[in-house]
C-alpha cells in the first residue's frame, strides 16, 4: 500500500472509472461512488470498492476526487452528505466549468469546513496513469502538497497550476480544450481536402508525424520569441506566411471545399499585415490579436 489514507472517486462513467482503477491498480486505497450501480458492477467484479451508498465513500476518505458533469451536479451530489461527512476533506474537483464556477465552489466548500483544489484532466480515459499524463491542479501550495502524491499516479507529470483557484479551467479551456478541439478539426478540415484531392490514407498517415513535429518545434520557437519579445522574422514573414495561406485556400477552392479553420487563419494574417507586421515573424502576431481582443472588452 502507498501509506496514503483512502481517497474516494465520485462518479465512475468513463473517466471515473478509469481513475478509480489506476488507483486502485497503484496500491492507493480506493473506494468509488456513483449513483446507478450499473457503472459500479465492472468494477466491483474486478474487487475494487465501489458504492452507490456515498456516506459510506466519504467515511474514511481524506481525498474526495470528483469526476461529474458539472459543477451544479458536483454541488448536488456532495449537497446530500451532512456537514460533518465533509468537514475536513480535501475535495479535488476535476469536473469542467468556468473560472467562476471554480470560485464558486471553493467558498460552497468552505461554508462546508472542507478543503477544496480544482483541477482539470488534460487527457483521454485510456491515457490515465502514464507518466507523461497531465491532470492541472489550482489552490493553495499547501494543498497540492497533500494531494499531489494521488494525482501523481493518475498522471505522472501532473503539475499546480497556480493558487488562484480558477487556473486549472483556464488552463483546461486554452489549452486541452479550445487548442486541442481547434487543432482535432483543423485535423479533420485537412484530412477531407486531401481526400477530395485524391489523397490517399496511407500517404496521408505519413504525413501526420512530420507535421506534428513541426508544429512543437514551432510552438517551442513561438513561447521562446514571446518570452524575449522578439518578433524578427528568423524564419519566415507574416507576408511569406499569408502568401502561403492565400495558396491553401485556392487548393480548398479547387476541391470544392468550405475551410472556415483556414478562413479564420487567412483572415488573421491579412490583418496583421493591413497593420503594418508583414515583415514581422509569427510572434508578432500574439501582440497583434491580444489588442484586437482588448479592444472589443
Amino acid at each position: 500500500m502507498s501509506g496514503r489514507g483512502r481517497t474516494a472517486v465520485l462518479g465512475c462513467g468513463l473517466m471515473g472509472s478509469a481513475l478509480i482503477r489506476i488507483l486502485h491498480a497503484k496500491g492507493q486505497a480506493v473506494v468509488g461512488w456513483n449513483r446507478s450501480p450499473t457503472s459500479l458492477k465492472p468494477l466491483q467484479e474486478d474487487g475494487i470498492p465501489a458504492t452507490t451508498d456515498l456516506s459510506s465513500a466519504l467515511a474514511g476518505s481524506d481525498i474526495v476526487v470528483v469526476v461529474l458533469s458539472s459543477y451544479d451536479v458536483v454541488r448536488s451530489v456532495l449537497a446530500t452528505a451532512g456537514l460533518t461527512e465533509l468537514s475536513g476533506k480535501i475535495i479535488v474537483n476535476l469536473s469542467s466549468g468556468s473560472a467562476q464556477d471554480a470560485r464558486d465552489m471553493r467558498e460552497w466548500a468552505h461554508d462546508r469546513n472542507a478543503e477544496y483544489v480544482d483541477g482539470s484532466i488534460w487527457v483521454l480515459p485510456n491515457m490515465i496513469g502514464a507518466p507523461d499524463t497531465v491532470l492541472s491542479c489550482a489552490g493553495p501550495v499547501g494543498l497540492w502538497e497533500r494531494v499531489q502524491g494521488v494525482i501523481k499516479l493518475l498522471g505522472g507529470a501532473s503539475f499546480h497550476a497556480g493558487e488562484a483557484i480558477e487556473n486549472g479551467n483556464v488552463l483546461e479551456a486554452c489549452f486541452p480544450g479550445a487548442f486541442y478541439m481547434t487543432a482535432q478539426h483543423c485535423f479533420v478540415e485537412a484530412l477531407v481536402r486531401a481526400k477530395r484531392l485524391g489523397i490517399g490514407l496511407d500517404v496521408i498517415t505519413r504525413a501526420v508525424t512530420p507535421s506534428m513535429k513541426l508544429l512543437q518545434t514551432s510552438l517551442d520557437d513561438l513561447l521562446d520569441k514571446v518570452k524575449e519579445n522578439d518578433i524578427a522574422a528568423h524564419e519566415a514573414s507574416l507576408d511569406v506566411w499569408s502568401h502561403a495561406a492565400e495558396g491553401y485556400g485556392k487548393i480548398s477552392t479547387t476541391a470544392g471545399l468550405q475551410s472556415p479553420f483556414l478562413d479564420v487563419l487567412r483572415g488573421q494574417l491579412r490583418s496583421a499585415i493591413d497593420a503594418g507586421l508583414g515583415q514581422r515573424g509569427a510572434a508578432a502576431i500574439v501582440g497583434h490579436i491580444d489588442q484586437g481582443v482588448s479592444s472589443h472588452d
